[in-house]
């Protein structure tokens, strides 16, 4: 589970009240309000709205009801909307899902996409309607806030992107 300092670092403390015994493989704090805390775990998503004290399941729309898939849904990647903090997208083993809603409910929104993995999602920081996704197929972009993904991997030889950053100045 995740740990929290408030002592920059020199102390720790393990909060996990509310997602016991998972895995927690991404993390996000929303930029408008620090007290919003998203978590991606290899079984779904949890959102804390009190810096990490409590946390609560935000799945609707990830699984199939009543199918066991817990397990092939891990969340790799988080990006918040930095202006519209309510536009949140993920990277999972399964593809990419957005809300709109700050994660009470999510739809799949991998048009154009032709893999599952997505390790890592960027929003640009001077064009709102623009992501990134790094995938085990590359990087691909999307101009239309996530609704259509397209390849931009002119020179790249090793399509496995697991880390990207954006140059916020270009």
């Amino acid at each position: 589970g995740p740990y929290r300092s408030t002592e920059g670092g020199e102390n720790w403390v393990e909060i996990v009240h509310g997602m016991e015994s998972v895995y927690v493989a991404s993390f996000s704090i929303d930029p408008q309000n620090p007290s919003i805390l998203y978590a991606g775990t290899t079984g779904g998503m949890y959102k804390s709205t009190d810096g990490g004290d409590q946390w609560k399941e935000i799945n609707k729309g990830l699984f199939e009801e009543g199918a066991d898939t817990a397990m092939a849904l891990g969340v790799n990647a988080i990006a918040i909307d930095p202006v519209e903090n309510q536009y949140v997208f993920i990277g999972t083993t399964q593809g990419i899902y957005a809300s709109t809603n700050g994660g009470n409910h999510w739809i799949p929104k991998n048009k154009g996409l032709d893999t599952k993995f997505v390790g890592r999602l960027l929003w640009d920081p001077n064009k709102r309607d623009v992501l990134y996704a790094g995938t085990e197929k590359g990087i691909y972009k999307s101009t239309d806030r996530g609704e259509r993904w397209k390849t931009i991997n002119n020179g790249i030889t090793n399509l496995v992107v697991r880390s990207m950053a954006l140059d916020p100045s270009n």
